[in-house]
């Protein structure tokens, strides 16, 4: 069962972290939730590592609340990595190969994980039988019924013009749909339907079509950025953008600076297009920090067949219709800053937003140059 607790704040004003409970076998303490989430309350979306337990991961939102999610079966949390991966990809310290005892996979109550051979594999108690995170073992248990929690996966689709894909399914017999969104520097193995880490490049980030920007705050966003995911090289395209504002200015075409949550007010990677001087100017920032601006001159502002932004080793260039406009080396090897907060195309915090179409926005992570 969901418990909520409620922390009062230690300096006794009415500031509380909440805690939600969602993985029940796998919960944290109000404490516990304090020292994860305190310091991020105005972050939203920060994903970060269970105390405890490395087959579950805590949200820490900006509403000051910590949910706690066990993750897909066959995976562990990496918090260096920022997302569950492949169960020997992971670093987690709590790992069964580490401290040399099996522990919970969190998300059921026959399930566990235990090292074979220095490997971390997944096993199950047998029915009628639960783990016990307290004795590291399966224990007599008459309510735990695997028969009854099995499910069954009949698709994982993707959903267009977004990141996420549609898992349906049965679970204890009943009909399900969920929608499923992974994380960045994961991709989607579409057989188990789980988000797993992986080093095979290119992957495609983000791919949005037919893109309708309206001036106002649009549902188009790529998440490549929430988690430093932009390191090494990769490559930014925007495709068959026709402005109907043509006259009107600054205007954002991609941004990671949002109107709506906390934080995230100033872009660390920004491509605005300004109608006037017609030029395309480019802003990345690194964590070290640095800042690279860079600019392209436009012919006609308002149809443009293509503006790419590359980066390859140490330089990162603004591309319009495959001509170079500009290039920089300023930012080196760092990878960009992040705000935890997606690529909005169409909007920025501090920018007015685009009128017009984009046939196509693409973000692939390259392979690395050697």
């Amino acid at each position: 069962m969901k418990c909520l607790l409620l922390l009062l704040s230690l300096t006794g004003l009415s500031s509380a972290i909440f805690v939600n409970n969602a993985a029940s076998r796998c919960p944290i303490t109000v404490s516990q939730a304090e020292e994860v989430c305190g310091a991020l309350r105005k972050r939203s979306n920060h994903f970060t590592a269970h105390p405890t337990e490395c087959a579950a991961f805590v949200q820490c939102d900006g509403l000051a609340q910590a949910t706690v999610t066990a993750v897909p079966e066959g995976t562990m949390w990496d918090n260096e990595v920022g997302a569950a991966v492949h169960l020997q990809a992971s670093s987690c310290p709590q790992s069964p190969c580490r401290i040399n005892h099996d522990i919970s996979d969190c998300s059921t109550c026959y399930g566990y994980l235990t090292c074979q051979n220095n490997e971390v594999v997944s096993a199950y108690c047998p029915d009628g039988q639960s783990f016990s995170r307290t004795e590291s073992r399966c224990v007599s248990d008459p309510t735990c019924r695997r028969i009854a929690e099995q499910e069954t996966l009949n698709s994982c689709t993707p959903i267009p013009n977004t990141n996420a894909y549609r898992r349906t399914g049965l679970s204890r017999g009943i009909p399900y749909s969920v929608d499923v969104t992974c994380p960045a520097a994961t991709v989607m193995n579409t057989t188990s339907c789980v988000c797993v880490h992986s080093d095979v490049c290119p992957v495609v980030l983000g791919d949005l079509q037919n893109l309708e920007c309206k001036g106002e705050t649009t549902q188009y966003s790529v998440q490549g950025l929430d988690t430093n995911e932009l390191t090494g090289d990769f490559t930014f395209t925007v495709s068959g953008l026709t402005i109907s504002n043509a006259a009107s200015g600054v205007v954002a075409l991609a941004s990671n600076s949002r109107f709506d949550a906390p934080g995230c007010d100033h872009p660390t990677f920004e491509l605005v297009l300004d109608t006037l001087q017609r030029t395309v100017t480019l802003t990345a920032v690194s964590v070290e920090p640095k800042t690279a601006t860079i600019s392209a001159q436009i012919s006609n502002p308002s149809n443009v067949n293509e503006i790419r932004v590359e980066r390859r080793g140490v330089t990162i260039a603004l591309y319009i219709n495959g001509n170079k406009g500009g290039e920089s080396s300023v930012l080196g090897a760092e990878r960009l800053a992040s705000t935890l907060c997606s690529l909005d195309i169409c909007n920025s915090f501090n920018r007015n937003s685009l009128q017009g179409q984009i046939s196509r926005v693409k973000l692939v992570r390259e392979c690395r140059s050697q």
